[in-house]
């Protein structure tokens, strides 16, 4: 078995890269729990810098500047 490595992940807004396709950026795009609900909104992408692969999304979600906890009945 390889190594395990630790990736680093950087917001995709602080790195310097471009999502080649403009309309696959989900960015601003509304987040839905399997019951329509929203969460939230999609505010950045947390990608991997090595591997320039996209490992999370970041979902702003109410709270003081967007930043708050999703409510225990909405995860």
């Amino acid at each position: 078995m390889p190594p395990a490595t630790t990736a680093i992940l950087v917001k995709l807004g602080d790195s310097g890269q471009t999502i080649a396709a403009a309309e696959q950026d989900v960015r601003g795009r509304h987040v839905l729990d399997v019951d329509g609900d929203d969460l939230g909104k999609v505010d950045d992408l947390l990608i991997d810098r090595d591997e320039r692969k996209v490992r999370f999304l970041r979902v702003e979600h109410g709270g003081v500047l967007g930043i708050g906890p999703v409510p225990p009945t909405r995860r």
